[in-house]
């Protein structure tokens, strides 16, 4: 029994899954702003590998609490962890604290007067467990910032939930600096009663994974797991692991494992179980998941990568079609194990 829970209504059709959503919470915007104002001089990260000019962001919540970290959720081994801009911010750590389930990472995202974000798509959303939400800060009238092929207008202080698996972009032709919170997610039912009722079924439309904290070792039959190697091929997520050797053995409720690549460099993974054989990677997307066969003597005898999400656009459409937004996928990908090793 997996108790990450994965729901789905096959009755809803994917095509009415909403692109844009004001969501039942609302903040000061002033204290906000002031908030954001007393940040000045904060080291900037880039958020992404985008077209972009003028777009940077600094990181609130992040993997580890990685301060220079701008970038989308990667694993980490601490998991999401405020940082010490936030530790300066007293109303949104307070207002972060209120939301009803757990973040991988909350960035403030800048774009300077002139500034451009080039079109792109996110492989995020209900399917791989993690929804993104904005809330605005800092805009302006002339701020054109369009998602699947609309125009939208948020104002500052209200939260958003967008669709960014379509295309969007974003250009700044004001003479302000436009300051948006950009929050990724995981998805609850706490969260899901922040949208109006009749959008939570298509929302979830196809499936959705809602969160669930990790129950450990033992109730995950994992117990007796011995130490062993995983061998992760760069395609199963692309950009984030490489072809690496994954050294793997039990620490307290979790899986450690020191990953090995070919230039000599390392990083470090930790699994964490959330159902029967079933694992994690701690501080990505909960969608992805590594599920074990085990011996008779509960050994690692194999495992395999499935990867849930939205990572491809539908058959014959065109990455220039704005309205065609990643589709629902699953991609499956055995990682040869040595369970003699240790």
């Amino acid at each position: 029994m997996h108790h990450m829970r994965f729901v789905a209504d096959e009755a809803t059709s994917t095509q009415n899954r909403p692109l844009a959503v004001r969501l039942a919470s609302s903040y000061d915007a002033e204290t906000l702003a002031r908030e954001v104002a007393a940040l000045a001089g904060t080291e900037h990260g880039q958020p992404g590998p985008f077209a972009t000019l003028g777009w940077d962001g600094i990181a609130l919540v992040q993997g580890d609490g990685r301060a220079d970290d701008a970038r989308s959720p990667r694993p980490s081994v601490g998991g999401a962890q405020p940082t010490a801009a936030l530790a300066r911010c007293p109303y949104l750590t307070e207002a972060l604290g209120a939301l009803p389930a757990p973040l991988l990472c909350a960035r403030l995202l800048y774009l300077e007067p002139g500034g451009t974000v080039g079109a792109h798509r996110d492989p995020i959303g209900p399917p791989v467990g993690v929804v993104r939400l904005h809330i605005p800060i800092v805009t302006h009238d002339e701020v054109r910032f369009f998602l699947g092929g609309e125009r939208l207008r948020w104002s500052p202080g209200e939260l958003w939930y967008g669709d960014f698996a379509f295309a969007h972009w974003l250009e700044n032709p004001s003479p302000i600096t436009r300051v948006h919170l950009v929050l990724d997610s995981t998805l609850s039912d706490g969260l899901l009663a922040l949208f109006p009722e009749p959008l939570r079924a298509p929302l979830c439309a196809g499936g959705a994974y809602l969160h669930a904290p990790p129950v450990g070792l033992a109730a995950a039959g994992l117990d007796r797991i011995a130490a062993h190697r995983l061998y992760m091929p760069a395609a199963a997520l692309p950009g984030v692991l490489s072809d690496m050797t994954l050294d793997v053995h039990p620490e307290g409720d979790a899986l450690f494992a020191l990953g090995r690549r070919d230039d000599g460099s390392e990083q470090r993974v930790v699994f964490d179980p959330v159902g029967e054989r079933c694992l994690t990677i701690r501080g990505y997307f909960p969608g992805v998941t590594i599920e074990y066969a085990l011996d008779d003597d509960g050994a690692a005898r194999a495992a395999t990568l499935v990867h849930r999400g939205r990572q491809a656009l539908p058959a014959g459409a065109s990455n220039d079609d704005e309205r065609a937004p990643l589709t629902l996928s699953e991609a499956r990908f055995d990682l040869p194990i040595d369970a003699a090793h240790g």
